[in-house]
């Protein structure tokens, strides 16, 4: 609702946050979140989630990438 207002650095944590949750519970609720995010700044989101696909495992790359692909 106030994503527009929040600065880019606090943006950025809180996708970070979602990450994190999402390699600790390798959950589908964190990509909900991503789904809710993306339709707020979709370029922001994207571009974290590509950037951490780098440092997970490739179980994890397999679910980010297929989320992905969705929105690409």
């Amino acid at each position: 609702m106030f994503w527009e207002a929040i600065p880019i650095e606090n943006k950025g944590a809180i996708i970070d946050s979602i990450l994190f949750a999402f390699e600790q519970n390798n959950s589908s609720r964190q990509l909900e979140d991503f789904e809710t995010l993306i339709a707020l700044d979709k370029d922001l989101v994207i571009s974290a989630i590509e950037s951490h696909i780098n440092e997970t495992s490739l179980e994890n790359k397999k679910i980010l990438n297929d989320f992905l692909s969705q929105y690409k």
